[in-house]
């Protein structure tokens, strides 16, 4: 059979999950996790592991609209989702199963889960939508930019963005909001830079966007589609933004609500 990923969390009623489980293991061989909302660094790598891996054909997330409300469960899941989307692309199906019957507005959510499908478990059985899921083929989804989340044991939280197709020829710039940046660096995309020669780096410049105030680093480093520009993040930003250079007074930012 094939496989899924399925992720819970402390929080949920016990009882539905394995109802949830043993219904979607007839159909599909399934891996997973029960975590906390602050999940630590090694389970956040056991998760993104297990999603990355070439058997794994769909991720669902058991939770519901309470969840929503925890700065730390959208967090921590938009962050695997942007980490797995990089290695597995945007076309990768994640769903989210919600056991209770609340209307979720969009508004509310984090960006990484704007088009993710949400079933209601009391309302859909997740089997047949998870079976078409990883039966059926969509069309390549592409954007404009690439952006990677590592979490590394006693290296810490890095971010990797660059663009996905252009060239960033004037350079670099992230921006984090309720955290700091500690470290950037420049090298070929997927792995950090062993050593990194920066071309008018900023550190800790100020800026407002859409309302919010953010710490930004930049580098005027040329980044092509196999570079990426690093930066080490401490904390856990609920908003950030980044882009290209287009000139000194001038940015096009992409902007991500965690």
């Amino acid at each position: 059979m094939k496989k899924i990923w399925l992720t819970s969390f402390k929080s949920a009623d016990h009882e539905l999950l394995k109802q949830t489980y043993n219904q979607l293991n007839k159909y599909v061989n399934i891996d997973g996790f029960i975590c906390d909302y602050d999940i630590d660094i090694m389970t956040w790598n056991i998760i993104k592991d297990g999603l990355i891996d070439k058997e794994t054909l769909l991720w669902a997330i058991l939770m519901n609209s309470e969840d929503l409300d925890n700065f730390l469960f959208n967090y921590n899941i938009s962050t695997l989702i942007l980490a797995v989307q990089a290695k597995k692309g945007l076309n990768f199906p994640i769903i989210f199963i919600q056991t209770d019957r609340q209307i979720i507005n969009n508004d509310q959510l984090p960006t990484p889960f704007l088009g993710i499908e949400i079933i209601k478990l009391s309302v859909t059985d997740p089997s047949a939508k998870i079976l078409y899921k990883i039966n059926s083929s969509s069309k390549k989804i592409e954007q404009e930019y690439y952006i990677d989340v590592y979490q590394i044991p006693h290296i810490g939280q890095w971010f990797e963005i660059g663009p996905k197709n252009n060239i960033w020829k004037s350079g670099s710039l992230l921006g984090v909001c309720g955290a700091k940046i500690l470290f950037q660096g420049v090298g070929p995309r997927g792995s950090l830079p062993k050593k990194s020669i920066l071309k008018s780096p900023i550190e800790g410049a100020e800026i407002t966007w859409a309302n919010k105030n953010f710490l930004i680093w930049s580098v005027q480093n040329e980044i092509t589609p196999q570079d990426s520009h690093f930066l080490k993040i401490d904390g856990k930003p609920h908003t950030t933004i980044f882009g290209p250079i287009t000139n000194e007074n001038e940015f096009d930012m992409y902007i991500i609500k965690l």
